[in-house]
């Protein structure tokens, strides 16, 4: 292997010499492995250097099959394409222990749908999460989240995601459904809509849900024109019993819907638009009137389902359109997850202690000659296999994700906020202008203070996502260093059987039970790490070498025209 790097490197001297030591390594019934010590200045190139990336490899592809040396000639000449150079990760080799669970989460109440116009979903993602978390949303539709297709979309824990992105005259929109419920959708042509058949909020009868965004403006009815009739030839293929919502932002006001649903092509669908009798608007627009044209439309079967909706100006105002919800009046009961899972971590170093449990001695092969032994054999496999990864806490329920909570500084700007909005309102009623003028600029630079605050909240949230995932790739955490190794051994060779190899005792292990207790005992003194050469730093500090000595530089003296020395030759 050293002839094999020198070879490899010959255009790259400085790589070679960082390379300080290479270590063979027998792994008991494995491949035969090297163990290199490189210097911190070479190491990010080597890869490259070395021609082991994706491109290189298949140059060496090229080059073997154009050479006709015998391969012993080969793996000293050069590298060859099925060597992987991989980084060492302590994280395979630690002990196994049981993860502590937290206790168990108390069933949460899903209470009623939500219809917001965000407005931009970028920074605002934290309060949206607060609302869905507060309020118990079960279904949310989120309009002009302005997301395009090579945007991250816009996901939310124990919701699933249903996005329609952002394209030219189109600032897209989402629908979020609570993962406890069963929801799929249906596909449609239209952008503009978002059909969700939900099932579980009313036992086994779904729920239609058809989240809309209408095209805004005064020039642009004929293009709501032609979403109304798209919606026409949905709901006429519906069961005339079944459960219907529309929701979302219409861009029309109470008046022109209710006549669209009295009077035009929806009329013999008998549907129903709801509205919070205590607003009078849910757009806000600067010094002018606001306009109510966030809307729920419902069918008569889901009235009886619901009540009246309800528009929230006091949360939060970092939108030019308020949260509209609206209620349950049955409520639905969410269970925590039960489905256990493998760890694939704890797998990737420990699961020849699954190989090598007792409990296996119970499965008996030799013998199968009909398809029902087959049958109960496999079965038997199967429940093996996962009573033993529970006895070695490598199946197990997962925990329950972290929860996003504000820290103390956000609380308080968005509190403060509210306080003001409240006391703005309450101004409002008594009809003093002067207090309601000094009210107003109270409201104004709190929301500013609250909208800076939950924006920081919002970068800072990111900014530490970045830095773990950093950190896990700097430690090598999240280098699937198994999974490359089993990939290139299947391509190359297939499965290997059991070979005989060496105990720790220098005694042949021939017999299969012996074999599998080899390598246990072989990875338990990888794991001990008895040169603690993953633990202590100082074993890979180095020293600079000292720079070669340099010969003399001989300076002749510079011979100019008209001196005494002209002629002569130094």
């Amino acid at each position: 292997m050293w002839q094999a790097l020198k070879n490899a490197l010959s255009h790259h001297p400085s790589s070679f010499r960082g390379i300080v030591k290479v270590k063979p390594t027998l792994q008991p019934n494995r491949r035969r492995r090297f163990d290199l010590w490189v210097k911190n200045e070479v190491a990010a190139g080597l890869q490259r250097a070395l021609k082991l990336h994706h491109q290189g490899r298949k140059h060496l592809t090229s080059v073997l099959k154009a050479n006709q040396l015998p391969w012993r000639q080969l793996i000293t000449n050069m590298m060859l394409p099925r060597y992987r150079l991989c980084r060492w990760k302590s994280y395979r080799d630690r002990a196994l222990t049981k993860s502590p669970q937290k206790p168990p989460i108390p069933p949460t109440t899903l209470r009623s749908f939500l219809t917001w116009n965000i407005n931009g979903i970028g920074s605002k993602l934290p309060m949206l999460k607060e609302i869905l978390k507060q309020e118990c949303v079960s279904v949310a539709g989120i309009q002009e989240h302005v997301r395009d297709v090579t945007q991250y979309a816009p996901g939310i824990p124990n919701y699933v995601l249903f996005d329609r992105p952002k394209e030219a005259g189109f600032r897209g929109h989402c629908l979020y459904v609570h993962s406890s419920l069963n929801a799929h959708e249906v596909i449609t042509d239209n952008r503009h809509l978002i059909y969700a058949k939900i099932f579980g909020l009313t036992g086994a009868k779904p729920w239609h849900v058809l989240l809309v965004y209408m095209p805004s403006g005064n020039l642009r009815r004929t293009d709501r024109a032609a979403v109304w009739e798209h919606l026409r030839q949905l709901l006429e293929g519906l069961d005339p019993t079944a459960n219907v919502t529309l929701m979302g932002d219409f861009n029309q006001d109470t008046e022109t819907i209710s006549r669209i649903l009295e009077r035009g092509s929806l009329s013999h669908l008998h549907l129903q638009i709801s509205k919070d009798p205590s607003a009078d608007h849910t757009h806000r627009i600067r010094h002018t009137p606001g306009r109510y044209i966030d809307h729920f439309i419902n069918s008569p079967e889901v009235l009886g389902l619901v009540t009246h909706p309800r528009v929230d100006n006091t949360t939060t105002d970092i939108s030019d359109h308020w949260p509209v919800f609206l209620p349950h009046t049955k409520t639905l009961t969410k269970t925590p997850p039960t489905r256990k899972v493998w760890n694939q971590k704890l797998l990737s170093g420990h699961g020849i202690n699954l190989a090598l449990s007792h409990k296996w001695d119970c499965l008996k092969t030799e013998e199968i000659t009909s398809q029902q032994e087959l049958d109960e054999a496999a079965a038997l496999w199967v429940t093996t296999l996962n009573q033993t990864g529970e006895e070695l806490h490598l199946l197990a329920i997962p925990r329950e994700r972290q929860q996003l909570s504000f820290d103390r500084t956000t609380l308080n700007a968005i509190n403060k906020s509210k306080l003001a909005r409240k006391a703005y309102l309450l101004a409002q009623q008594t009809g003093d202008l002067p207090l309601t003028l000094r009210k107003r600029g109270h409201l104004d630079a709190a929301a500013n203070r609250a909208k800076l605050a939950i924006k920081k909240f919002a970068q800072k949230t990111k900014l530490l996502k970045a830095q773990r995932l950093n950190s896990l790739l700097v430690e090598n955490e999240a280098a699937d260093f198994h999974k490359i190794i089993q990939q290139a051994q299947s391509k190359n060779t297939g499965a290997q059987g059991i070979e005989p190899c060496f105990n720790s005792s220098n005694r042949l292990a021939t017999t299969t039970s012996d074999i599998l207790q080899a390598r246990a005992e072989y990875s338990a003194t990888l794991a001990a790490d008895p040169t603690t050469i993953s633990r202590d730093p100082n074993m890979w500090t180095h020293l600079t070498p000292a720079p070669p000595p340099q010969e003399p530089l001989h300076i002749s003296r510079i011979v100019t025209e008209g001196s005494d020395t002209q002629g002569v030759l130094p």
